[in-house]
C-alpha cells in the first residue's frame, strides 16, 4: 500500500526512500513538528486531510443535502444566540435589542423538526440561557 502526505510533503522537508517496489515520501521529524502534525499520524503513514475528509463524508450521508443544510445553520443559529446571550448578560448589549432577538430566538426554538438539536444542545448552554428557553412557549406536539 503506498500512502502519500499530497501538499503536507515539499521538496526541501522529504526524503524518499525505496520501500518493496515503491517511492513512499514521507515528513522528516522536524517538518513534522514545524507543520505541527503529530510524528506517530506521519510515521503510520495517514493523512490527517485525507482521513477527515473520509470521516467528513461519512456523516454527510446521514442527511439528504437540503435537511443537512437546515440543521447545519440550526447549529450555528444556537452557536450564535449562545455568545448573544451572554452579551445580554454581561451588559454589553441594551435590552430591546435582547428582546427582539428573544421573539427570534422563540421562532427558532419552535422549529419542531430540529428539536432533537436543540435538546442536546441545550446541556451546553449557560443555565440562564436554558431557563430562558425553558420558559418561551412551546408549540411542537410531542
Amino acid at each position: 500500500m503506498e500512502f502519500g502526505l499530497g501538499s503536507y510533503a515539499t521538496s526541501a522537508s522529504t526524503r524518499s526512500k525505496q520501500a518493496s517496489g515503491k517511492i513512499e515520501t514521507a515528513l522528516t521529524l522536524k517538518a513534522a513538528r514545524r507543520k505541527g502534525m503529530a510524528w506517530r499520524v506521519i510515521a503510520d503513514g495517514i493523512d490527517p486531510r485525507a482521513e477527515k475528509k473520509r470521516k467528513r463524508s461519512e456523516l454527510a450521508d446521514q442527511y439528504p443535502p437540503g435537511i443537512a443544510v437546515g440543521r447545519n445553520n440550526f447549529h450555528q443559529t444556537l452557536f450564535i444566540y449562545k455568545n448573544v446571550y451572554s452579551q445580554f448578560e454581561q451588559g454589553s448589549m441594551p435590552e430591546n435589542v435582547w428582546l427582539a432577538k428573544l421573539e427570534a430566538l422563540a421562532f427558532f426554538y419552535n422549529q419542531c423538526n430540529y428539536r432533537d438539536i436543540m435538546t442536546i444542545r441545550k446541556y451546553f448552554f449557560p443555565l440562564g440561557l436554558v431557563e430562558v428557553i425553558d420558559s418561551l412557549s412551546y408549540d411542537c406536539e410531542g
